[in-house]
Parts: C-alpha cells; structure tokens; sequence
C-alpha cells in the first residue's frame, strides 16, 4: 500500500517559490537524495519566506534545507510544471518525455518520484498525460516506451481522480507495439496498489472493461481483481472470476484463468474454494480454443507447485501430440527443484518430457544438473536421458546433440563419477540413438580435454565374447578419436579373468584396427603401458608391440609417390599467393567500412581474451587461450575413404551375435 505517501495536494504552486523550486530541481539532477542545498551563489533566497511542510533556511550556514525527499520531489516538480506551462510553443508528447527522462534515470527505482509528482499535476490541470503517452511511444523503441510506462506507472500515487478512458486507450496503443513487455508488470503492480485504495474507481474500471473486453485489456482487468484481493474483498475477485469463466466468449473464459492465477495463495487456503477451483481448471485444460487450454494448463503447473495432488492430472495430459501440456509439465519441473527432489515416482514425471526437442530442454537441463549434484534421483535422471537419447539422437550430424543440450547434466555426471557407467551402458545397447550419444559425449568430454574416457569395471566383468565383439564393433563404429579409443581398449583389461575374457579383443584391436589406424599413437601408448605392465599383460603388450613394429617398418619402407606431389618451391609460392590475394581481398573490403575508421587494429593472437580502454590508453591484456583443436584421421579415412566408411557403417549397423 502506498497511504505513506504525502500528495502536498492541499499545498498551492504559489506557495513555492520560482528560486526555490529551481534549486530543488537543479540539485535533484546531481543527487536526487540529497536535502541540503549551498545558497552561497543564491543570496537572494536567504530573505525568502519558509514552509515548513517543506523546507527551511539556515541563514546562519547558507543552506536550504528540504524536510525529506517527498518534500524535495514536490518541489523539483512544481519547477517542471512552471516551465511546461510557460514553455512557447508548448511541449509536445515527445519534449516532455524527454524531460521526464532527466529526472527519470536519478530516480527510477523510487518509489516517489519527480517525474510522477509531475505528471499528477498535468493530470490535475485536465491534461490527458495517458494520450501524451500514447504519443510518445508511437514508432519509438523499446527503451522510450520503458521511460514512458514509468514515468506513468509512478504518476498514480499522486493523481486526484484516475482519467479511466485516456489509461484504457494508453493501453490499447501500446498493446499493438512489437516491444509490449518494456515496464508493464511493475506498471500494473502499481496501479492495483492505487486501485486498492479506490474501490469505486477499480469497480468503475472493471465494469468499463468487461463491457467490451479485448485482449489488450486482460491484463488491466487482471489489475482490478488483484486491487479487490489487497483490499481485503477476495470473494468479489472469486466471484467475477467463476463468473466469466461461464461466458460464452473465450477471451472472458481466458482471463478468468488469468485472474485465478494471480490469485492462487489466497484461495488454495480456502478449502471450498480449492476443490471447486481445482475441478474448473482440470475441465478448462480440455477446452477446444488452444489459447484457453495453453492458460489453463500453465495455471495448473502453477497450482501443482503448491498443491500436489495436481501433480498427476499435469502429467496425464503431457503426451506427444500436446505441446502445451508439455511445455506446463517442464515449467513445472524447472520452477519446483525442491518439489520435484521430493516425489517419490520422479521417473512418472520426468517421462513425457523426452518428447521435447533440443531446442527446448534449456533450462530442464539445469534442472537435471542440480538433482544429480544433490544425489537425489540419479537413476531416475539417467534413465531419462537415455529415453531421450533413443527419440531425438538420430545422427551425429544433426543439431540435437544430447552434449550440447544437457552439458549441465554431463558434467555433473562426470563430477560425481557416473558418467562413464552410462557411457558404458550406451556403448552396449542396440539403439543407433545410444551410439550417435555414446559418440557425442565422448567427442565433447575430449573437446574438454577429457581424453582418457573409460568403460565401466562392473559392467565389463558381466560381459561375455559376444558382447565383447559387440562392444568392440560399437567402439569402432562410432568413436574417432585416438586417444579415446586406446584409453577404452586398455580399459578392458581392468576386468576380472582379463586374461580369458578380454585378452584377446585388447590384441586383436591393437594390432588390427586400432593399430593401422593409428600406428604410431597406438605404439607409443603400447611403450608407455609397458613401463608399469607385469605378468600376462606385459606379454601382451609385446607381442602386441611386436607386431606393430613389423607393420610399421613395412610402412615406413614403402617408396614415396613424390612425382605427385609439386616442387617443395612451387608449392612455396602458390601458398604465398593465396595468402597474399586474400589478405589484400580483405583489406580491400573493410577499407570503407566506419568500424575500420573509428577503430585502431589491434594485433592479438587467435583466442579468447579481454583487455579495457580508459583515457585513450589499452590496458594490461587478460589471459589468451587458443579454442582451437586438431586430431589425427585414421590411415583408413585418407587411403580408402570409400571403404572406410563402408567398414565404420558395418560396426555401427552390426547386431549382437553377428561373426
């Protein structure tokens, strides 16, 4: 409530004088706090007359002294009415605003205001400040149209009687604008306030409206139920509520909802009231008209919030073919991380949503991260992810990328020491969506610099040959990186009876398909192991070594095609060329451009970085890192590309069982 606001409406202009007025003003425009004013430069003033409402004047120090803010604000006011009403010609929608806009940015986050003091007392000398409004924001941008809904939105505590037609066209204006959202909730929280304290007028107003209610008008007629509930008259915004929810129009039906909405924590407490409301909104989720269904279905994610036994009719509505219940359903989720923790069948809940695409599941993932790093639920999140991951992976090259969507997720997964089973798990099954999000995450854990993924120890002794050739196929098939792919070969070896369980896929792969590919990493991991290796395992790696060896000394003995290859000198110069003409192609296209003559050219290297200007001068440059990442193409890839790919869609397309 705003009764703690004094109008000074019993004050008259006359008894502020034109100086003082000024000063307020001028001193309001450097510290809109502060109360005292020097008179040095103003000794005229000393002799002027004081209001102790208002001001005083300590002669004896020269200062002018306001009683408080309010006291100050009413003066810089009166100043800004002189000189708009003085002003020849007078100011126009767009001159006033953009005095209001000086005061505005001391004060835009006060309560009282000069520019609403202002703006009461135009409205008292039967100005239309809503049509200077609407005026003002008519082809202007988004922060013009900020400025004005303040500066109007601040003007309510101080007007005498509320021009009810000027706000309903104001807002009507502004409704049609592209940048509708600039400003209007607090302006609307402000008005209810004021409303509240003038039933008859917000009665007056809600009559006016429901006459003839229109989509730019919901919201206003939302603010009148909102002051009847402040005001202590909540079955009057109950009843108008029920009531419109029988009309025959939909645009009724829908801010019904929207009232009901608002007003949730006053009348969940009531439990006549609960049950009644709760089955309305469970039959009004149904309606035929998508916009009333859509605001139905987001006031019962609201309402489940609170009251969980609403929790299961949100649910049984998200199904693929109903968007909108699905995007209430993940609202619920991401606005409730305490409610959600706490529910016993999460897995029910968390269901639906894997038919939401990648371009929805933002702010889910957040979500998700935050269950897993408070260990609650993970099983349940996993399983999740991989549901996901079987719907919406279809391939690698495709932007619904399960890394991209739920990095969050990934990384606490990772942090918690989980990540790795999952993968395993992926790496086993037989969907080609587990395979394209097995390859993805190892692709971005390397990107990470992660480069010695695992396969999960438990999971592997339960393995037996098939699914070793499986696993292995899985692995060939989908990941391409070389340090990946040795660190999960030798991976099998950490596993129980490793000598006849796995022994032979680790030299099979190291010494074939691995190996071939990778020769010379492939022999170097081999060397590195060998220098912590005993028993079986060392007589593995030699053997695995051994053979490696030969292979690549048959390599390296194979004659060089160089007749293909142009003179190392022309070679040279081509490159220099191409440079050259590129270089000169830029220059030449950024000659003109007004960045290029504003701006020095700073050289920096290729990274991320941050560096500040102040007074002409660079300062000190921040840490430089390069993002970019090279790896190695498998010897395959280059020879025979044909047949590599050919090889590479086998493993991935292999069954289990298969020889």
């Amino acid at each position: 409530m705003n009764t703690s606001v004094t109008n000074f409406h019993d004050l008259p202009p006359e008894a502020i004088p034109s100086d003082i007025a000024k000063l307020s003003y001028e001193s309001h425009l450097e510290d809109a706090n502060a109360l005292e004013v020097e008179l040095s430069d103003h000794p005229s003033i000393l002799d002027s007359g004081e209001n102790p409402k208002l001001f005083t004047i300590d002669v004896e120090h020269n200062l002018l002294q306001f009683v408080n803010v309010e006291a100050k604000n009413h003066c810089a006011a009166i100043h800004l009415f002189r000189s708009y009403s003085n002003s020849s010609p007078v100011w126009g929608a767009e001159k006033l605003f953009d005095e209001l806009y000086k005061v505005w940015v001391q004060e835009h986050h006060s309560k009282d205001t000069v520019a609403g003091r202002f703006l009461g007392l135009l409205s008292s000398s039967d100005t239309n400040v809503f049509g200077l409004g609407q005026e003002a924001i008519k082809g202007k941008d988004s922060h013009r149209v900020y400025v004005v809904f303040s500066c109007l939105g601040s003007s309510f505590l101080f007007m005498r009687e509320l021009p009810l037609q000027g706000l309903l066209e104001f807002l009507e204006a502004q409704y049609n604008l592209e940048h509708r959202d600039q400003s209007v909730p607090v302006f609307y929280n402000e008005l209810s306030d004021f409303l509240s304290e003038k039933l008859p007028v917000a009665q007056q107003l809600a009559e006016l409206i429901r006459r003839d209610l229109s989509e730019a008008k919901v919201r206003l007629y939302v603010s009148c139920m909102e002051a009847f509930t402040k005001a202590g008259e909540l079955p009057k915004a109950i009843n108008c509520a029920l009531e419109d929810v029988k009309s025959d129009k939909n645009i009724s039906k829908r801010a019904a909802m929207l009232i009901l909405g608002q007003l949730i924590r006053h009348w969940e407490v009531v439990p006549e009231l609960r049950k009644e409301i709760q089955t309305l909104i469970i039959n009004t989720c149904d309606h035929s008209e998508d916009e009333i269904k859509r605001t139905s279905l987001n006031l019962l994610s609201r309402a489940a919030s609170t009251q969980h036994e609403l929790i299961p009719e949100l649910v049984k509505r998200a199904v693929e073919n109903n968007q909108n219940a699905l995007h209430a359903l993940k609202d619920f989720v991401c606005m409730n991380g305490k409610v959600i923790a706490e529910l016993s069948d999460l897995s029910n809940v968390l269901e639906p949503l894997i038919f939401l695409t990648a371009e929805n599941v933002d702010l889910l993932d957040y979500s998700l991260s935050r269950l897993i790093k408070a260990e609650k639920h993970c099983e349940a999140v996993e399983d999740w992810l991989t549901q996901w991951a079987i719907r919406n992976c279809a391939s690698l090259d495709s932007e619904d990328r399960l890394s991209r969507s739920f990095q969050q997720s990934i990384t606490e997964l990772y942090t918690q020491e989980r990540l790795f089973k999952l993968l395993t798990d992926w790496a086993l099954a037989d969907e080609k969506g587990l395979g394209v999000a097995f390859a993805d995450v190892i692709s971005e854990l390397w990107v990470r610099g992660i480069k010695n993924p695992v396969f999960h120890k438990l999971t592997i002794d339960s393995l037996n040959q098939d699914d070793f050739r499986y696993l292995a196929r899985r692995m060939l098939g989908w990941i391409c990186h070389e340090e990946a792919l040795l660190s999960l070969t030798f991976s099998l070896l950490d596993t129980d009876n490793a000598l006849n369980r796995s022994f032979r896929w680790v030299h099979e792969l190291l010494t074939n398909d691995i190996g071939k590919n990778y020769p010379r990493a492939t022999l170097q991991e081999i060397e590195n192991r060998l220098t912590t290796s005993t028993g079986d395992e060392d007589k593995l790696l030699r053997s695995a070594h051994t053979k490696l060896s030969k292979y690549i000394d048959a390599l390296d003995k194979l004659p060089r095609l160089n007749e293909l290859r142009p003179p190392e000198m022309l070679q040279r110069h081509i490159t220099f060329k191409k440079n050259k003409q590129q270089r000169e192609g830029q220059e030449a296209a950024q000659k003109h451009s007004l960045l290029t003559q504003l701006c020095t050219h700073i050289p920096l290297k290729n990274g991320n970085g941050w560096f500040s200007i102040r007074d002409g001068k660079i300062g000190e440059i921040g840490r430089l890192s390069t993002h970019s990442f090279h790896g190695t193409l498998p010897v395959g890839a280059v020879m025979d590309p044909v047949n590599d790919t050919i090889t590479r869609l086998g493993y991935r397309t292999a069954k289990r069982g298969d020889e």
